[in-house]
């Protein structure tokens, strides 16, 4: 009996498992791209692409886009709000990066001061994005990530980290990665980055006991490729 991680099903809802008007996601917010880029065209980095940038024409570009589909409810009366908040927060982001103000305090906490219900927010944007670069991946519905993204609790399971980078000029959306404990199968954490023109978005999950002897039990082969894929990095 699955309690923690849900099996999804790529014709429904990534979020809440409806089937109902269904759309795909972007990895990057239409009002950050035109923000970064105007209607022309941006560099973009993949994966295994850190020297070797492409162009992305549009929004419209396979790069910026999930596999995985959010339906009607999802993308509107349960996320809205989350996206908004992240888009002010970005904006803020960028006029401080431009004016190389620091983009964090002594906590690394952002420098922007919101109310609790944005911050919650903007967790929760970040807490979608997740839940589908971890569907994308071939993983299950984590469960504690899925319902903070809708905004069914305010325990907030993400981390999330702001930071600088040397890519001004640059998109970049990472790949999942899995981190493991002490060199065995249990999965601690699963992580991610954005960079966008400089300014780098660095938001994880940490797993519960549960979470990750689920994630083993039934979802091996994801684990068996996360350890995979880190081996050859090693």
């Amino acid at each position: 009996m699955k309690i923690s991680v849900e099996e999804i099903d790529p014709k429904r809802c990534v979020l809440c498992g409806s089937a109902e008007k269904l759309s795909g996601e972007h990895k990057v917010k239409a009002s950050i791209f035109k923000l970064e880029n105007g209607s022309g065209a941006a560099y973009f980095l993949g994966k295994g692409d850190c020297f070797r940038p492409k162009i992305a024409q549009s929004l419209k570009s396979k790069e910026y886009h999930f596999d995985s589909k959010i339906c009607a409810t999802c993308n509107s009366d349960r996320t809205q709000n989350a996206d908004r908040a992240f888009h002010n927060l970005h904006v803020h982001m960028r006029k401080l990066y431009d004016a190389e103000k620091p983009l964090t305090d002594s906590s690394y906490r952002p420098n922007y001061r919101v109310s609790l219900d944005e911050e919650r927010d903007i967790f929760r944007y970040f807490a979608k994005l997740l839940c589908c670069y971890i569907a994308d991946s071939g993983g299950p519905r984590l469960t504690r990530i899925a319902s903070y993204a809708m905004g069914m609790s305010n325990l907030n399971p993400i981390n999330l980290k702001i930071s600088s980078d040397g890519f001004s000029d640059i998109i970049k959306m990472g790949e999942v990665e899995f981190a493991f404990q002490g060199g065995g199968r249990t999965v601690t954490q699963i992580q991610t980055t954005h960079n966008l023109k400089g300014i780098q978005y660095h938001f994880s999950f940490s797993l519960g006991i549960f979470e990750s002897a689920e994630l083993d039990c039934f979802y091996p082969e994801i684990v068996d490729r996360a350890l995979s894929e880190m081996k050859s990095i090693e």
